[in-house]
Formats: structure tokens, sequence, C-alpha cells
């Protein structure tokens, strides 16, 4: 199912949509760029920041709720069992297998958009932790089964957009550069986020029955829904990359159905 090259789908190269764009006839192999080079312009383009601040958050967030302590957060204040909470954590895995394609569809055809589409996710995820900071408790069984469903669709599945918004911020040349660059932010953020959360709960100490009290829980959930609204001011700030009005200004236009 894998095309080798765009025109294989009857879209224009790269090469020539740039010739369109530019009024320049590019050459025929993108001239390399040095990796002391890319990495010199990954870091000198401000608009990194933000995206880079916003995997921090959004994948600190997903590894450490989802991938450590929800597990924890179920059993403790819910009272399930490890099946159940297995069970639930589930969804997790599903999620990412059906929503990931999902999102990159919805960002190229319904929102025709990757800022608006980060920027969406992110209130959807931070909605959800103000929502579980007054709700910390007592909530229906399947309603903990779309809450992490829903928090899987908005934290992780929005990555596969995020990712491609870095590679379009540089030149093709350097898009390795930038993606390995960039990589660095949702593992660091993970490593970060994991133990943060474990000292808020280690310093509102144990119940007696050897799990943390909702009270702490209440104060992690409180951390996330700040850092959720901390990811939306890097999502208001992201840089637009999503190409196609370009493109299809290039693939309708008479100009460039001659120079084909």
């Amino acid at each position: 199912m894998v095309r080798n090259t765009p025109a294989e789908k009857g879209w224009p190269s790269i090469a020539e949509i740039e010739n369109f764009r530019t009024g320049m006839v590019p050459p025929e192999r993108p001239v390399p760029i040095p990796l002391r080079q890319g990495v010199k312009l990954v870091l000198k383009e401000p608009r990194f920041y933000p995206l880079a601040l916003w995997f921090f958050c959004n994948a600190g967030t997903f590894f450490a709720f989802g991938g450590l302590w929800a597990g924890p957060y179920f059993m403790d204040v819910y009272g399930l069992s490890k099946p159940e909470t297995g069970a639930i954590l589930s969804m997790i895995a599903w999620t990412m297998i059906a929503g990931s394609p999902l999102m990159a569809i919805a960002s190229d055809n319904l929102f025709h958009s990757r800022k608006k589409t980060i920027i969406f996710c992110t209130i959807c995820l931070a909605a959800l932790f103000i929502f579980l900071r007054l709700y910390p408790s007592g909530l229906p069984i399947p309603l903990l089964y779309a809450i992490i469903i829903i928090f899987t669709a908005f934290s992780a599945c929005t990555m596969v957009v995020a990712f491609t918004t870095l590679k379009e911020l540089y030149p093709v040349q350097i898009a390795g550069t930038s993606i390995a660059i960039g990589n660095f932010f949702p593992f660091f953020g993970g490593a970060v986020y994991m133990a943060v959360l474990g000292k808020i709960l280690d310093g509102m100490g144990r119940s007696t029955e050897g799990g943390y009290p909702v009270e702490g829980y209440i104060t992690v959930l409180t951390f996330l829904a700040v850092s959720s609204v901390l990811q939306l001011i890097c999502a208001l700030n992201l840089k637009e990359t999503f190409p196609e009005k370009e493109f299809k200004t290039a693939r309708h236009s008479k100009k460039f159905q001659q120079a084909k």
C-alpha cells in the first residue's frame, strides 16, 4: 500500500510545487545540509521552542498519568482490583491504534490546520483534567473508561500532528535532524513528570490501607490541569505549517497544468 512518490497518487512532486510557488527551477535533488548546520537551523527557529515545551508537557502528562499513576489512582480512590484497572487502562492502547490515524485525517480534512487541531485537542485535555480535579472520586466506572479514551485521544494521538508540525517547520533536508532534536522533549517530560507526581504523592503520605489518599491525587490532578493550560499557551503560539492552500493552488492552477 505504500507509494514511493506523490506522483503515484496523482499529486505533483515536492520539486514541482516548489517550482510553482517560488517561480524558480529547483535543483533535481535538494542540496544536503550538514548535521552541524542543521542543528543550528533547528535551534535558531523561535517557533521551535513553544512546540518543544508543548511536547514536554504533553508527553509528560501522558507517560506520568496514563503510563504510571492512573492505575494506582483507580485502585486507591475507587477501590478497583488490578484486573479491573487493567481493563480500563487497556483503552490507552486501543485508542492510540484507532485515534492516531483519525487525528491525522482530522488535521488534513476537518480542521485543514495543524495548529487548530493541536489547540482543540489541548483545550479538551485541559477541560478533562479540570473536570477530574472537580470530581476526583465517585464517578461511575463506565465513565472512567471514557475518561481514559478521551485522555489518550487528546494527548498521545495529538502527537502525530505535532511531529508533522515539527517536520514542516524546516527544509526537508533536515527533517531527520529536527525530529531527532524534538524527540528529546517528550521523553524528558515523561521522566520529569513521573518523578514530580511521585514526589507530590509521597509528600501527602500513605493511608492506613497502604495506598495514597484522595487528597494526594487531587494535588496531582491540579498539577496536571495547570500543566494542560501551559500546553494551551504553547499551542496558541505555534506556527501554522499546514500546506493545503499552497498544494491546492499548485495542483489546480493552469500554469501548473501547463508545466506538467
